[in-house]
């Protein structure tokens, strides 16, 4: 996002981090398990809260290991939680001039189209983060500044863009 302004802004906002003060924040969805019945994956990830999750080794009932991350989305999170927990906050930063990239990361099939695009019933992160950022321009414009918009958007598969 571009901001163009006859007003006088402050050098200050343009370093002020809100509630993203990390450079990178990592966050975590888990996917609903495929099929009928319980799967391998449904048995050995579980959700301990918003920040944590345990991988159980099948093999070995106890051995547990513990992680944490920024954010957690259990299988019951839905595209909007997903969006408004880890994306929209990042909104607010780009009409300052800053920059914001986001990464889906994982396996085959591991649900990062659905999380980037979705569906027309159930909008992935980009669309509906397009949108947010279509209207708080039209919101800031009001206030004589214009801006100009530019998004990217890459998938990479098979190493191939």
């Amino acid at each position: 996002v571009i901001m163009t302004t006859n007003q006088q802004l402050n050098p200050a906002d343009f370093h002020r981090s809100d509630n993203a003060s990390e450079p990178v924040q990592v966050c975590v969805r888990l996917r609903p398990a495929v099929g009928t019945g319980h799967s391998q994956e449904a048995l050995c990830v579980r959700g301990v809260d918003s920040h944590s999750l345990e991988v159980h080794n099948w093999r070995n009932e106890k051995k547990i290991v513990k992680y944490r991350f920024d954010a957690f989305y259990d299988q019951v999170d839905i595209q909007q939680d997903v969006y408004i927990g880890s994306v929209q906050p990042l909104l607010s930063h780009l009409l300052k001039g800053q920059n914001a990239s986001i990464l889906a990361y994982g396996t085959t099939g591991a649900g990062k189209t659905h999380t980037m695009l979705g569906d027309p019933d159930h909008p992935g992160v980009i669309p509906r983060a397009v949108r947010d950022i279509l209207q708080m321009t039209r919101d800031a414009s009001k206030d004589k500044c214009k801006y100009s918009v530019s998004v990217s958007y890459l998938e990479i598969y098979q190493e191939k863009a």
